[in-house]
């Protein structure tokens, strides 16, 4: 997986003039994938952007939603939010969560964050954390 930030955006670029209709950037160990995709917004114009994927252990479900927001509204409608369970080693090893229940986790967080997109910002309010 690449991890230097000046490839990757080079590569954005590329893709589009290329031809390409899509750029994915994977978030691992390395950088925080939606500022990478928010440098390369900035540097494309027709591409589209994919979180391909962010875990939802690693944001609450409003900084995703927050994060996918602003980065289609910099990117002129370009982006696509991705999500995933991630991995047992990412999300104990590198987060301090335990993996529990990862379909459950995945079912909720989406949700949540479909509401807080939708304009539903009191979500929070009526979590059950103890419902999963």
């Amino acid at each position: 997986m690449e991890t230097r930030r000046d490839v990757i955006v080079a590569t954005a670029r590329r893709a589009e003039e290329l031809g390409f209709e899509i750029f994915s950037l994977a978030e691992g160990w390395g950088h925080d994938s939606t500022l990478l995709l928010t440098e390369v917004a900035l540097q494309t114009s027709r591409i589209s952007l994919v979180s391909g994927v962010l875990s939802v252990w690693s944001r609450t479900p409003a900084a995703l939603a927050m994060s996918a927001a602003t980065l289609d509204e910099i990117s002129g409608g370009r982006a696509i939010l991705g999500l995933g369970a991630s991995s047992r080693a990412m999300t104990e090893g590198l987060h301090d969560m335990a993996f529990e229940r990862p379909v459950a986790k995945l079912r909720e967080v989406a949700g949540e964050v479909r509401s807080i997109l939708a304009g539903d910002v009191s979500i929070s309010t009526r979590r059950d954390r103890h419902a999963l």
